[in-house]
């Protein structure tokens, strides 16, 4: 996760091999939301499994939002990962500085298929 700027995080991952994996990928879906706020988060899904990364646009300056992040096969969705907290920049700051760590979950997935590596 990168905040970008004080209105756009960029959420990125990558694929476990494709030997670990039971399933065809068909695509993937990112949920997110402020931190700690009551109800749905906004889903985006990507379809195809070439697509590893989205920009989260149109966000609140200098505000936490969560992240979580889950691929789906024909069988149907995958778990979802860990959930991830990154903040927007606060407005009129003039250094592109990355505000967290690269971040790495791994998953097994049980039902469906071994699906990622890490999620950065």
């Amino acid at each position: 996760m990168i905040a970008i700027n004080s209105t756009t995080i960029k959420a990125s991952w990558q694929l476990s091999p494709a030997d670990s994996r039971r399933e065809i990928i068909n695509g993937f879906k990112l949920l997110y939301r402020k931190k700690d706020a009551v109800g749905l988060p906004a889903e985006i899904t990507m379809n195809g499994s070439a697509t590893h990364s989205y920009y989260a646009t149109g966000l609140d300056e200098n505000t936490e939002y969560e992240f979580q992040l889950l691929a789906f096969s024909a069988a149907g969705d995958g778990p979802k990962s860990a959930v991830k907290v990154q903040r927007t920049i606060a407005d009129g700051k003039t250094d592109a500085r990355f505000v967290s760590y690269c971040w790495a979950v791994f998953f097994i997935w049980l039902s469906i298929a071994g699906v990622f590596d890490s999620i950065k």
